[in-house]
């Protein structure tokens, strides 16, 4: 005969009818001892009250508005005693604990983690546009600066050098003064006896070895075209006719300018000869050559300007 058990351990009999229906949980499909009687009942009542646990968690949390809580869920479910053959019977097929307590499980989102990626990636070629961008600006800002600090250097140099001249023309270490009119009535460069740096940064420098002024030969002067006073930074605008005077001690030498501005490797010593271009020849006339650098820039030409004198006569 078939028997039903209540949580209090009463049992009925199904074919008396006397049977409250919210006392029936567990049916018995036979007969058991009291010991297993106790044991089903305790399995029943944790049966329930983790099923009673569970659907209040549940609920508590569709009505909560955050869904990720601030603090890790607490595991409110009854851990269930291992099954065994003797009460597979007994107890409900579904454990209560193998159901998770949302019914959407969190699983990480790939997609956020890929945007993420993208992100950064994008980011770091952010980062790496303005280097490129701000490099040609820098370049050329660091070109205008050394170009001014250059610029500088030299017009500084021509006040230090221009200043100096009067002084210079005194020293009794100086040759001599050199005029051209061309270049207007305050040009008077003192002239050095050689064409060492230290000489060129104050005047215009003497070629040790070709002639003096006044006496037959070739007197061969050089000069800064710029910088430093930059003498010869208008020698190429002489012309044919123009005059050149040198003062030596209390004598002035007028030279009549006969080949113009002239360029020509600064290699070639044959332009201070006696007789520039033919240094075989024995000189028969007194004349003055002047040479300066060919550009503003270093460069492996000069500017030669010759010139022949016409008072006194040597």
């Amino acid at each position: 005969m078939d028997t039903m058990v209540d949580t209090t351990g009463h049992t009925f009999d199904q074919l008396s009818g006397n049977v409250p229906e919210s006392a029936v949980v567990v049916p018995i499909i036979r007969r058991v001892n009291n010991a297993e009687l106790k044991k089903a009942l305790r399995l029943a009542k944790k049966t329930t009250r983790a099923k009673t646990a569970q659907s209040t968690h549940r609920q508590e949390a569709k009505k909560s508005p955050d869904p990720a809580p601030l603090h890790p869920p607490v595991d409110t479910t009854v851990a269930l005693p291992p099954q065994t053959p003797e009460l597979n019977s007994l107890i409900p097929t579904t454990w209560v604990d193998s159901q998770p307590l949302s019914d959407n499980p969190v699983t990480p989102d790939k997609t956020v983690e890929k945007k993420t990626k993208k992100t950064k990636v994008s980011k770091n070629k952010a980062d790496d546009k303005p280097r490129k961008y701000w490099g040609v600006p820098l370049v050329l800002i660091t070109t205008f600066l050394l170009l001014c600090s250059g610029a500088g250097v030299f017009l500084a140099s021509n006040a230090i050098a221009q200043a100096r001249y009067p002084a210079v023309i005194a020293s009794p270490h100086t040759m001599g003064t050199l005029e051209i009119p061309r270049f207007g009535s305050s040009y008077a460069i003192p002239i050095l006896p050689d064409t060492s740096l230290a000489s060129l940064r104050s005047g215009v420098g003497w070629y040790e070895g070709t002639g003096e002024a006044g006496n037959y030969g070739n007197f061969a002067l050089a000069g800064h075209r710029l910088g430093w006073g930059q003498p010869f930074y208008r020698l190429g605008s002489l012309e044919a006719g123009d005059e050149i005077w040198v003062t030596i001690e209390d004598t002035r030498y007028t030279y009549t300018v006969i080949k113009g501005p002239t360029s020509v490797s600064s290699t070639d010593n044959d332009v201070l000869a006696g007789v520039p271009g033919d240094p075989e020849r024995r000189p028969t006339k007194a004349l003055i050559t002047l040479t300066t650098a060919a550009t503003w820039l270093p460069s492996p030409e000069r500017v030669v300007v010759i010139g022949e004198l016409v008072l006194p006569s040597p």
